[in-house]
C-alpha cells in the first residue's frame, strides 16, 4: 500500500501502546497485489508472534478493490473475484493476487480461517460464508481457475475437451487418486440451455447457459460457448449473483428456456487437465477432460486429453464425438 511500514515500524508502535496501558488493535490485510507464499509464510508468523502479547486483538482482513482505489485498476496484480460490492466487506475474499499462484485462494482462506481459530479470534474474525465460499471457490470445481487463466484467453486461449461415456467412474476415481490427481470436492448442479430465434443462439453452434448449484441458486454462471469443431470452444464466461432476476432479463430479451441438464460433478485437478466425473440425472456417467491452450495448439492438446483418457482405464471409442450436454439439452443431436 506504499506506507512505508515495515515490522520494525510496526513493534516500535505497539510498544508505545503497550507502555502506555493500551490496547492494540492492529489490522492484517491479506492477499495484497504481489503477494508471496513466502511473504504469506513470514506474515503468519509475525502475526502469531504480535498475538502472544497481552493487551491485543488482531483483526485479519483481505485486500479489496474498492472502486477507485489503486487495487482496482487493471494493472493490478488482483484477480477480481466478485463485484457484488455487497462482499466488499473486508471479511470476504473478493479478489486474489495471481503471485499466490494456482491455489492462491485457497491459501488465503485456509490461513485466514486457520489463524482465526488458533489465535481464539473468531469472534472478531468469523468464518466466511460457507455459500459464497461455494460460488468462488467454483460453480463447476474450477471457477477460480478459469480467472486465473484469463488473461491467456485474451491471446485467444480456448477450452479444448473430449468427454466420453463410462460405465465404471468408481475405478476412473481411483486411477485419478492414484496419479495423484487433487480432488477439488463435489456439487449438484442445474444447467440450463436459453435460445433466441432471430440470434440464432442455441443453433449454428453457439450455446447461452446458466449453471447454478442446486440448493443455491442466488449465485450462477453466464456463459456463451461458440464451437468452433469437436471439443473445441472460444467460451466466454462471467459470474451473476442474482440468477432470478438474469433469468427475467433473458426473458424480456425474448430469450427462451430451450433445456435443461442436472448433474452430480466431481471435480479433479491434474497437472494442466481439469477432469469433471458426471452423473447426469436420466442420462448416465460421464468424464470430461478439459485443457486450455492456443488454436494452434488444439490437435495436440486434444491427443493429450485421450492419452490422459486412456491412463484412466476408458477407451477412445468412448469419446463423445460431435455430441455435447448442450446438444442433448437442446434436443438438437447430431450425427457422430
Amino acid at each position: 500500500m506504499k506506507k512505508g511500514i515495515n515490522k520494525s515500524t510496526i513493534n516500535k508502535a505497539l510498544n508505545v501502546i503497550y507502555k502506555n496501558g493500551c490496547i492494540a488493535n492492529p489490522i492484517f490485510l491479506l492477499g495484497m497485489p504481489g503477494e508471496t507464499k513466502n511473504d504469506l509464510k513470514q506474515n503468519i508468523a509475525f502475526i502469531k508472534n504480535i498475538a502472544q502479547k497481552k493487551n491485543t486483538i488482531i483483526y485479519m482482513s483481505f485486500a479489496t478493490p474498492h472502486p477507485g482505489l489503486e487495487l482496482s485498476k487493471s494493472g493490478s496484480d488482483l484477480i477480481i473475484l466478485s463485484k457484488d460490492y455487497s462482499r466488499y466487506t473486508h471479511k470476504q475474499p473478493v479478489a486474489v493476487p495471481k503471485s499466490l499462484g494456482r491455489n492462491g485462494l485457497k491459501l488465503l482462506i485456509n490461513t485466514y480461517h486457520q489463524l482465526s481459530e488458533e489465535l481464539g479470534l473468531t469472534e472478531v474474525n468469523p468464518r466466511i460464508d460457507p455459500n459464497y465460499l461455494k460460488l468462488i471457490m467454483g460453480h463447476d470445481g474450477h471457477s477460480v481457475w478459469r480467472l486465473e487463466n484469463s488473461n491467456k484467453r485474451k491471446r485467444k486461449q480456448m477450452e479444448i475437451e473430449i468427454k466420453a461415456k463410462c460405465e465404471e467412474i468408481n475405478k476412473i476415481r481411483e486411477a485419478l487418486l492414484d496419479l495423484g490427481a487433487l480432488s477439488k470436492g463435489t456439487i449438484h448442479q442445474i444447467d440450463e440451455y436459453y435460445a433466441h430465434d432471430s440470434l440464432n443462439i442455441g443453433k449454428n453452434n453457439t450455446i447461452l447457459r446458466i449453471r447454478y448449484q442446486r440448493n443455491n441458486n442466488e449465485y450462477g454462471i453466464l456463459a456463451y460457448h461458440i464451437n468452433l469443431g469437436d471439443g473445441l470452444n472460444n467460451e466466454y464466461e462471467l459470474i451473476v449473483n442474482d440468477v432470478n432476476t438474469l433469468k427475467e432479463i433473458l426473458v424480456h430479451l425474448k430469450f427462451y428456456l430451450a433445456g435443461t441438464i442436472e448433474k452430480v460433478r466431481e471435480t479433479y485437478n491434474y497437472k494442466e487437465f481439469m477432469i469433471c466425473l458426471d452423473n447426469i440425472k436420466d442420462i448416465g456417467d460421464f468424464i470430461e477432460i478439459e485443457v486450455g491452450g492456443l488454436e494452434s495448439e488444439a490437435h495436440e492438446k486434444r491427443d493429450n486429453c485421450i492419452s490422459l483418457l486412456e491412463m484412466l482405464g476408458v477407451s477412445k471409442d468412448s469419446i463423445c464425438n460431435n455430441l455435447w450436454l448442450s446438444d442433448i439439452a437442446l434436443n438438437n443431436i447430431r450425427n457422430n
